[in-house]
């Protein structure tokens, strides 16, 4: 599980560097279409509106912007990605390390494990009834040996 986050992490931080460099190579061909756009008079009007409207189809006219705008969405869906998969890492891990505190209030549970009135986090009868669990399964062991 480790190994497979920290992969996963590397692989977001891979992303997010490819969708920043692609964010710079779109800014710069997006000025560089609504240049050609303006030189061209395809996004000339009478007002700001009309111009930006006429800016609008003149883009999605262009080849280039259209390609540029095609590749930013593709690092934008890789980085989502990425991160889906890393968040769906957690998850498990947490899923995981919750079904360990379980199976451990279960035995403390089930070994009658009392609470502590002098010790009021209760680490005493924890650390006692795990020195005796272990003493056991030691003793257990050394039992099922061959000398």
């Amino acid at each position: 599980m480790g190994s497979n986050l920290r992969t996963l992490r590397l692989a977001h931080c891979d992303t997010e560097a490819a969708l920043r460099n692609r964010k710079d190579a779109f800014v710069a061909a997006k000025a560089q279409c609504e240049l050609y756009a303006i030189d061209g008079g395809r996004a000339s009007g009478k007002n700001a509106e009309e111009r930006d409207r006429n800016m609008v189809l003149a883009l999605a006219d262009d080849q280039e912007y259209q390609r540029e705008i095609g590749l930013l969405r593709d690092a934008e869906y890789r980085r989502d990605r990425a991160e889906a998969l890393l968040e769906a890492a957690k998850d498990e891990r947490r899923a995981a390390e919750w079904q360990i505190r379980c199976r451990l209030a279960d035995g403390l549970f089930g070994a009658s494990v009392q609470s502590d009135r002098e010790d009021y986090a209760g680490d005493s009868a924890f650390d006692d009834t795990a020195d005796e669990h272990l003493t056991r399964a030691a003793v257990a062991g050394y039992d099922d040996l061959d000398f």
